[in-house]
């Protein structure tokens, strides 16, 4: 693998331990001249760039005693920090994109599968194997009790949030909103395109909170009608049978 040029650390976006890298160490190699600060903020503004999404921010303290002082670090997820990079338009951005790409291949690389080199190895694999099928056997009975339920739901005037809607799923809510992203249900941030509204399918939730500095904000998120769940869970059930015909 390429050396490393800037450090890939993990940290909790969205409730998952992602790959992640220091946006002011990035800035650094980037060779950027605009300050760290003023760079990063442009750069989360312009790009639609979402908190617990697509970063973290946390206080450094840099400097003990009377004078001391507080630093905001920004933990960036490899697709946003890809992101950073390529849109610097110089050899320093196309060499930190190429880097993070391999970081990611090598990452696949040892989640995929290996043959076994032990017998042993064999015997788990075939254990492992029947659990596949098992599991496979329990999904299909499933099935009905959980098609009627989406029916009882249907009813209800309850709106559904994205972690509710990621459970009924049986997916994260990460997987979920890539999956709506992708089939251009959702924007960027995460918000319904307005035909997905308009058919009162999905619907926008200002929720105030309080930023770790004390300030109060307002951030919107997607909310789902109970005829929206209906329509994903549609839209999400083809999509599960197509890729496990393609695997079987």
């Amino acid at each position: 693998m390429t050396s490393s040029l800037v450090t890939v650390n993990e940290s909790t976006i969205g409730g998952e331990l992602i790959q992640t890298v220091n946006a002011r160490e990035l800035h650094q190699f980037l060779e950027v001249g605009k300050d760290f600060s003023s760079w990063i903020k442009d750069r989360i503004d312009k790009y639609n760039f979402v908190e617990n999404q697509d970063f973290v921010c946390s206080p450094v303290l840099v400097s003990e005693g009377r004078g001391g002082q507080n630093r905001i670090d920004y933990h960036v997820s490899l697709d946003m920090a890809k992101e950073l990079s390529m849109v610097e338009r110089n050899e320093k951005g196309k060499a930190a994109r190429k880097y993070f790409i391999e970081i990611e291949k090598e990452y696949r690389q040892k989640s995929s599968f290996q043959l076994p080199k032990s017998f042993s190895e064999a015997l788990q694999l075939a254990a492992d194997q029947a659990k596949q099928i098992e599991y496979q056997n329990e999904k299909i009975g499933v099935m009905t009790p959980k098609a009627e339920y989406y029916d009882l739901l249907i009813g209800s005037e309850e709106l559904i949030d994205g972690e509710q809607a990621a459970k009924l799923l049986r997916t994260s809510r990460k997987k979920l909103f890539a999956f709506l992203k992708e089939r251009g249900v959702l924007t960027k941030s995460n918000l319904p395109m307005q035909l997905y509204i308009d058919k009162d399918l999905m619907r926008i939730k200002p929720t105030p909170y309080t930023d770790f500095l004390g300030n109060p904000k307002v951030s919107l998120k997607v909310v789902f009608t109970q005829k929206g769940i209906q329509y994903i869970r549609v839209m999400f059930d083809d999509f599960i049978n197509a890729r496990d015909l393609v695997i079987a």
